[in-house]
């Protein structure tokens, strides 16, 4: 079972902001081996920038919990990233 929801915002002719959010619940009742109860969450801000020339500059941050909820731990992960991109353009005759 999963819900995600994702959002952008045009903040200039440049700038755009993103956000996505999402939710995933993973359950199993099994015979021969544990039970499987996992809830994840994870919650992604980022940014794309247009630097002229067909360079984007991309950066932003994703938060990731799992929640085992049958050995009751928890485990995270938070992630930074920057990227430049070049768009390439071809013309296909």
């Amino acid at each position: 079972t999963s819900i995600a929801l994702d959002l952008s915002r045009k903040v200039t002719a440049d700038l755009q902001l993103f956000l996505r959010t999402s939710c995933y619940l993973n359950q199993n009742e099994r015979e021969n081996q544990d039970d499987l109860d996992k809830l994840t969450l994870a919650i992604e801000p980022r940014f794309d920038y247009d630097m002229g020339d067909d360079f984007i500059l991309s950066g932003g941050y994703t938060f990731t919990q799992i929640n085992d909820r049958t050995n009751e731990t928890s485990q995270e992960r938070s992630l930074f990233y920057i990227q430049v991109r070049k768009i390439m353009k071809y013309d296909i005759d």
